[in-house]
């Protein structure tokens, strides 16, 4: 039977309830905002390539 192999929401274990690596928060703030200045960079040189191939 399925409950066999799946015992339910209540058997996986809460994101707050396992532990964190030590400097996880400061390296995913990292990671997220070189992305987002990848991005803004990616998007300023296709606006600025619009702009000059028009």
């Amino acid at each position: 039977m399925l409950s066999t192999v799946f015992d339910g929401p209540e058997s996986i274990p809460c994101a707050s309830e396992e532990e964190a690596k030590e400097g996880s928060c400061a390296k995913g703030f990292l990671v997220a905002t070189f992305l987002e200045i990848a991005l803004a960079l990616c998007f300023y040189c296709i606006w600025h390539a619009w702009h000059i191939l028009r």
